[in-house]
This record gives C-alpha cells, sequence and structure tokens, in this order.
C-alpha cells in the first residue's frame, strides 16, 4: 500500500509547529533565566563577604585573647582569604596582575593589602572599579588611629557598587558606602 499525499504533508507541518513552540518556550525560559545568573553571582559574593567578616571577628577575637598586648593593625594586614576554611578561586602576588583577574575569582594584593572580586557577569552590575568591573575590599582599624591598640576591624567595600536584574543583592556596596559617607 501507499501512503496517501496528505499524510505525509500533515506529519511535516505538525512536526514544523511543535519545534517551533519548543523554540519559543526555550526563548521565553532563557529571558526569565538569565537574569537569576547575576542573582546567584550576587548571593555568592554577599555569602563569602560574610564570611570573611565573621573570620575577621573570630580571629580578632581570639588575638585579643591570646595575646591582649598585640596590635589589631597585624590582622588588617593579613589576607581576608586565609580566613575562610573553604575557599573561592583566588589568588594573591604583591600586585593586581596586568593580565587581571579570571570572571568570579579573587585576588588579594600584598602591596596595598587590597582584596579584589572580578565580576563574573558584568552586564548584570554596575559601579565597582575599572573594566572589567571589579569589587576592592580592606581591612580596616576602626576606632582611634592614634591609639595604641585600636577598637575592632572591619572589611570594608571601598567602591560603591549595585547589582542589577533581578533585584538580588542591592543594596550591597550601597548601604557601605552610605555609612562612609556619614563618617
Amino acid at each position: 500500500m501507499r501512503p496517501q499525499a496528505g499524510f505525509s504533508t500533515y506529519r511535516l507541518l505538525e512536526i514544523i509547529i511543535v519545534v517551533c513552540l519548543v523554540l519559543i518556550l526555550a526563548a521565553v525560559a532563557a529571558d526569565r533565566l538569565l537574569p537569576l545568573r547575576g542573582a546567584a553571582e550576587a548571593a555568592r559574593f554577599e555569602n563569602t563577604l560574610g564570611a570573611m567578616r565573621s573570620g575577621l571577628g573570630a580571629a580578632a577575637v581570639q588575638q585579643v585573647l591570646h595575646s591582649p598586648r598585640q596590635n589589631l593593625r597585624e590582622l588588617a594586614r593579613r589576607d581576608p582569604l586565609s580566613l575562610l576554611s573553604l575557599k573561592p578561586d583566588h589568588g594573591s602576588g604583591p600586585t593586581l596582575p596586568a593580565d587581571g583577574i579570571a570572571p568570579g575569582s579573587w585576588f588579594y594584593a600584598r602591596n596595598s593589602h587590597t582584596l579584589y572580586y572580578r565580576v563574573e557577569y558584568p552586564q548584570y552590575f554596575e559601579g565597582g572599579y575599572g573594566s572589567p568591573p571589579l569589587i576592592r575590599m580592606q581591612i580596616r582599624v576602626r576606632g582611634n588611629e592614634n591609639a595604641s591598640v585600636p577598637r575592632d576591624l572591619a572589611l570594608v567595600v571601598i567602591d560603591r557598587y549595585r547589582w542589577t536584574g533581578s533585584g538580588v543583592g542591592q543594596r550591597v556596596g550601597q548601604a557601605e558606602a552610605k555609612r562612609k559617607s556619614a563618617h
């Protein structure tokens, strides 16, 4: 038996419609899901920053308890990533490398005691330092600078920045910049 001519045309049209629908759904899903990469990066950055701040606080308490005469300023020259038990991708060196840092990575410049994070998805980020955008941080001594023993330490973000897209993480950087301008 020979198949009818209309039957094969109907099948071909059916396949074309299914393929078009799949492509339309994929485009809609990609449009909704891609901004989540920026939100995920913002959450990952905030989580790591919070862990470093907690580690810095614990290290400061430990140093004060074990050697009260020791100066916390020594801790301010330490790589904040060394305070983490699970370290993200990072490097260190005397200065920021000329070829830059890999996207989504951290780098500690020992000469300036500055920690850098290179933004992985700059299309969901505004501000920061340079191009491609970096977020710079330093451990700062808080309290009377002339006192023999400072009050405490803080891991401070230097540049104002804002994560864009889905709204997650937009407060990071802005709150610190407001706090710095108030002092």
